[in-house]
């Protein structure tokens, strides 16, 4: 393993989940994720959680390829995203 990455949620200000200080990922498991394009590989499968989905398949919102897509689908689709922290507090209160 050369690196290790925490998953960081964003949520659209208006998630019922949105204000809590931190979510258990078994909360999300029903909730539309924003995925990066299929073509990712495991990338995809790491940000989409898909080791921490015991078998579950995740439901797709919707496909981003850029950090700003991201943010965008979040706040337009209803859907979240896992993200590595720096992005999370950078647009914390923005989306």
């Amino acid at each position: 393993m050369l690196r290790t990455e925490p998953r960081w949620v964003l949520l659209p200000e208006n998630h019922p989940l949105a204000d809590q200080e931190s979510i258990d990922f078994a909360d999300l498991l029903d909730e539309p994720f924003i995925a990066l394009p299929t073509a990712a590989g495991a990338v995809r499968d790491f940000w989409l959680g898909n080791d921490a989905r015991n078998g579950r398949h995740p439901k797709i919102g919707a496909e981003a390829a850029t950090p700003e897509d991201k943010l965008e689908a979040v706040s337009s689709v209803s859907a979240f995203a896992c993200s590595p922290r720096i992005m999370c507090r950078c647009t914390a209160g923005q989306v």
